[in-house]
């Protein structure tokens, strides 16, 4: 559970270094992966799960004093590409996160602060979920037919089923006609 009266809603940790001035996270959501088929014309369809997918969430942090600056400048070194001796992707903490089960994540764009019209500078940047891939596929219950049952019928509209009983009467009405009863018999 988050506790919006937390100091450490204030700043993230990357790689154990917490984060200069005030930091936001938005968009950290936990994304589902479904693969959905649904067949040519019919309405519905089927829907299978493929696991768990990254979440892409914005870091906003607020820079407003001096010592704010300096720290932004040894702090966004910790954000940069990978190099040789940088991994690709680094740890980083917050209860959002946490609650989100992030645990690590990659950088797609590193953002340079823009001072805002209240004088508050702001770097945004665009951050990728890191995990490492686990098996997920996980096979649906009842709803795929067994072969006893056979072809799964769409469900009747009443149109349908009026469209049937019009064929039925129309069926009996021209066997009435030959002198042929519906059953297949001869005339009484």
């Amino acid at each position: 559970m988050i506790d919006p009266t937390a100091k450490d809603l204030n700043y993230v940790t990357v790689a154990g270094v917490r984060s200069p001035g005030r930091a936001r996270i938005s968009g950290a959501d936990i994304v589902y992966l479904w693969d959905v088929q649904q067949p040519f014309g019919m309405s519905g369809g089927s829907t299978r799960f493929r696991g768990r997918g990254l979440s892409k969430f914005t870091l906003a942090i607020d820079l407003w004093r001096r010592e704010h600056f300096i720290a932004w400048a040894a702090f966004k070194k910790l954000l940069e590409p990978p190099t040789l001796t940088k991994p690709l992707v680094v740890a980083m903490g917050h209860p959002i996160l946490t609650d989100a089960n992030i645990k690590a994540i990659a950088i797609e764009k590193l953002g340079q602060p823009v001072r805002g019209d209240n004088g508050i500078w702001t770097s945004t940047s665009e951050i990728l979920e890191y995990r490492d891939p686990v098996p997920a596929i996980v096979k649906p219950r009842g709803a795929i037919p067994t072969t006893d049952k056979g072809v799964p019928q769409p469900p009747k509209t009443a149109a349908d089923l009026a469209l049937e009983k019009a064929m039925q009467d129309n069926a009996a009405a021209r066997a009435r006609a030959s002198g042929v009863t519906p059953s297949g018999g001869g005339a009484p």
